[in-house]
C-alpha cells in the first residue's frame, strides 16, 4: 500500500496504560517523521469520548499533549472527543447511540458521524488550498 493520507487514531490506549507521557510523544514523533519521509500526509485523530474517560487518570492530558504535538510539527489535528461529546451534549445523539454495548469502542452511527464531518474538515481545507 502506498497512501497519500493516513489519519492515525491515537492516545486512548496510551491514556488508559497511563504510558510515560514523553514515550508517548516520541512515538507519535516517530510516526509523523516515518510518514513524512514515505511523502504521506498525516492527519491526527484524537481520542473518543467515553463515559469511562472521566475516570482515566491524565486523559485529558493526553488529549492537550496530542494537540500539542499537532501544533510542533504543523499536523492537523481531529477533534474527535470533542466533536462526540457535542453530539451527546446537544442531545443529537445519546451515549448508547454512538457507541457499542462495551461503552468503549464505537459503532457505526459514531463512525459515520466522524467519516461525514473529518470529509467535510479535508474538503474545505483542500478548497483554502486552491
Amino acid at each position: 500500500e502506498k497512501p497519500h493520507l493516513v489519519l492515525w487514531q491515537t492516545g486512548v490506549n496510551d491514556a488508559i496504560r497511563q504510558i510515560d507521557p514523553d514515550e508517548f510523544r516520541r512515538n507519535v514523533e516517530q510516526g509523523i517523521n516515518r510518514f513524512r519521509a514515505a511523502g504521506i500526509d498525516v492527519v491526527l485523530i484524537d481520542q473518543q469520548f467515553y463515559p469511562g474517560s472521566s475516570k482515566v487518570v491524565g486523559y485529558h492530558s493526553y488529549l492537550r499533549l496530542l494537540h500539542r504535538i499537532g501544533d510542533d510539527h504543523g499536523i492537523p489535528v481531529f477533534r474527535r472527543y470533542q466533536l462526540m461529546s457535542h453530539l451527546v451534549q446537544s442531545a443529537q445523539f445519546d451515549i448508547n447511540s454512538l457507541l457499542a454495548p462495551d461503552r468503549f469502542h464505537q459503532n457505526d452511527t459514531s463512525y459515520e458521524c466522524l467519516g461525514f464531518v473529518l470529509a467535510q474538515s479535508l474538503q474545505h481545507s483542500l478548497a483554502s488550498i486552491k
